[in-house]
């Protein structure tokens, strides 16, 4: 059976939502196509898919339809993971940060929510260091599925995503992936709701059997004897046994 990966160029969240007080023209509302940075898909112990999560691109607070002054200042960040009936919003201001990602109401606003996922025509496989370290002189994007389990909880995840920095050595042949932002799961989380295990992550790595995550989450700091403040930074890491698959759409170019 053919393998299904998701050609993220072409693959958007899409809603509309109804007017909201503040909006400059009271009855418009508004309707919106976003690129997927990432999906992950989480699996129950039982080894059936539970459910699927997509990582929107971030924007920036805004006004909409004014002739001008359409930042919001000072602003925050609109990124969010969707499921098909809940949304998780992450930290909007990175120097007031959030304990964890939270459930965010916007989805309340909503007259229509659909994932608009675009598959590689002819999906294929690069199976060795060279035929990735080959496609990194090309233009041909590079899409990898990343699986990680956790043996005491049973669950497994497969994190999907573009790989936007591909590093290479040509007379090596060798590798490395530097790439986010992920949705990473927290496998041994105990969360009723799966979505509420969902973290933000880069990935790095330069084999097909292990891989590096820093993920991003609430920073404490000091400088020059001051008092603390905390930020959301990208400095909690772990390191996973995981299983890459690199993908190339073989009809591209």
């Amino acid at each position: 059976m053919p393998v299904e990966v998701l050609d993220f160029s072409r693959s958007f969240i899409t809603w509309t939502r109804k007017p909201r007080p503040g909006d400059f023209h009271s009855t418009w509302g508004n309707s919106v196509r976003i690129n997927l940075e990432a999906r992950l898909r989480v699996f129950n112990e039982t080894g059936d898919a539970s459910e699927d999560f997509v990582l929107g691109a971030l924007c920036r607070s805004e006004r909409m339809y004014r002739n001008e002054g359409h930042f919001i200042m000072p602003g925050s960040d609109y990124l969010m993971a969707f499921a098909s009936d809940r949304c998780l919003r992450f930290s909007p201001d990175i120097s007031a940060p959030q304990a964890a990602p939270e459930i965010d109401s916007f989805i309340d606003l909503l007259t229509s929510l659909d994932f608009k996922m675009t598959s590689m025509r002819a999906p294929r496989r690069l199976a060795t260091e060279a035929e990735v370290a080959e496609i990194a002189e090309t233009q041909s994007p590079v899409v990898v599925k990343t699986e990680i389990r956790n043996s005491e909880s049973g669950r497994r995840a497969v994190l999907e995503y573009p790989v936007k920095t591909l590093n290479h050595n040509r007379e090596h042949q060798r590798f490395q992936v530097d790439t986010g932002p992920v949705l990473w799961a927290d496998l041994a989380a105990v969360e009723p709701d799966p979505i509420m295990s969902i973290r933000l992550a880069h990935v790095v790595f330069n084999r097909f059997d292990q891989a590096e995550f820093a993920k991003r989450a609430p920073t404490v700091l000091k400088k020059d004897g001051g008092e603390p403040f905390s930020i959301e930074d990208y400095r909690e890491f772990s390191v996973h046994e995981a299983r890459h698959e690199f993908f190339i759409d073989g009809l591209d170019g």
